[in-house]
């Protein structure tokens, strides 16, 4: 019984944790994209785009 709870109690921690940083992510990523959509119309759009996926491919490695 208490190996069992113990499981349920880590499970709903973890889900948590994972909750709260995948918001804080998806939060970051709007903020990102509104500013860039801002700062496309004055500069150079490919260099954001590129710098944009490498942050994104760093964090899918860290995700997955």
């Amino acid at each position: 019984m208490n190996i069992r709870k113990e499981l349920r109690s880590m499970h709903t921690s973890s889900r948590k944790i994972w909750k709260r940083s995948s918001q804080r992510w998806r939060r970051r990523k709007n903020g990102w994209m509104s500013s860039a959509a801002v700062r496309n119309d004055i500069q150079k759009p490919m260099h954001l785009l590129s710098s944009f996926i490498r942050s994104f491919r760093k964090k899918r490695l860290v995700f997955y």
